[in-house]
């Protein structure tokens, strides 16, 4: 993809300035390493030994705790509560590393990379557009275009404008259509509501 940026720059297909070309490739340098850093999550597991010793280590937590919260605790309740819930956790937070560890592929809690890619595909495609490759058309009219409309607006008179629909639609909703003169706001400094 950079050598065909990079043709069509010198042949004068695409009109960029450098500054701007050098942003898309910097994107495209970016794009790379970051698709190198997805294939090591698929290349390179978490190693055997470590996952068999965290697995033991799990299966003896899970019966050292149901002895020991069987000791130390006098309640059976309470014992079995304790160990319960500490186990649970434990096999939970080491279920979930499982699922975080293989980011990809077609299970509930992977990574939408389908979808993802549709997405892109349709943006490229909007970007292919002609209503985006083409400069929007404008026709000066020097008997329109010369004058210029002005406006002036008072803030004062927008706040009070916005404070009277507050006041008028608490009014409505309590059934006081016609109690306007409850308004504890002061009159329209501009003198716009009068008109």
């Amino acid at each position: 993809m950079q050598r065909l940026i990079y043709e069509a720059s010198a042949a004068d297909t695409i009109k960029v300035a450098p500054p701007i070309l050098s942003r898309v490739y910097n994107q495209l340098g970016n794009g790379i390493v970051m698709l190198n850093n997805a294939q090591k999550l698929t290349r390179f597991p978490v190693p055997f030994p470590v996952a068999q010793m965290i697995f033991f280590m799990m299966v003896l937590n899970w019966f050292l705790t149901a002895i020991i919260c069987a000791a130390s605790v006098s309640t059976p309740f309470w014992s079995f509560f304790e160990s319960f819930v500490v186990v649970f956790v434990y096999w939970g937070v080491h279920y979930i590393s499982q699922e975080l560890e293989q980011p990809f592929g077609d299970d509930m809690n992977d990574i939408p990379l389908g979808d993802m890619m549709t997405d892109m595909n349709s943006s490229l495609i909007d970007l292919m557009s002609i209503q985006a490759r083409t400069c929007p058309s404008f026709d000066h009219d020097p008997e329109v275009h010369n004058e210029l409309k002005r406006a002036s607006l008072s803030f004062d008179s927008f706040l009070y404008q916005v404070k009277r629909t507050i006041v008028d639609f608490g009014a409505l909703e309590a059934g006081l259509n016609d109690s306007p003169a409850e308004a504890p706001f002061p009159s329209d400094p501009s003198g716009a509501a009068d008109s």
